[in-house]
């Protein structure tokens, strides 16, 4: 059994949707469509406008559409930044930001705050991700725990607890 006692941050809820939306294949699809179809529209705009090449328009263009592409990214993580603050500030946070008690055993997940208690059994987990800073249980399409690695004494524990999670996790697909 493990049990970790935090406090997640509004960093930590930004940094999962970045994680989510950029490791999802369906939203990677779309920011590249976007960019490549951004940057198309851009080039071939003065010739949509005017009907005749023209160097010099063209350059200009062709350099804005360049731009476009490579600082679409950047422009975009403000963007999805900015919406999931938003959308925390809307729910007044609920149970978001509070303290919780995660519990996870060999049969279940249990999630306690001040405000509510959610029990998972391992057959509602959907997969298993973590990236340089994070673990994240997937009980959802975009909906997880997350376990800062921070937590974890040292790496051996890190690796011990995900050998555990794996294990439950394959055993509950049996």
């Amino acid at each position: 059994m493990y049990t970790f006692n935090f406090k997640l941050t509004i960093e930590d809820y930004i940094n999962f949707n970045m994680f989510h939306y950029y490791n999802s294949k369906s939203s990677h699809n779309t920011i590249t469509l976007i960019r490549i179809i951004g940057t198309l529209i851009i080039i071939l705009f003065p010739f949509i406008i005017k009907r005749t090449f023209d160097l010099m328009l063209f350059s200009i263009y062709f350099v804005m559409g360049i731009l476009f592409f490579i600082l679409f990214k950047k422009f975009f993580d403000k963007i999805l930044k900015k919406n999931v603050r938003k959308m925390l500030n809307e729910n007044s946070y609920g149970d978001f930001l509070l303290k919780r008690t995660l519990t996870i055993t060999d049969n279940e997940i249990l999630d306690i705050t001040d405000n509510n208690e959610m029990k998972t059994s391992w057959t509602g987990v959907t997969k298993i991700h973590e990236d340089g800073k994070y673990i994240f249980i997937y009980i959802g399409t975009a909906q997880a725990f997350i376990i800062p690695k921070h937590l974890f004494e040292n790496t051996d524990k890190e690796y011990e607890f995900k050998k555990h999670l794996k294990k439950m996790y394959d055993n509950s697909r049996r």
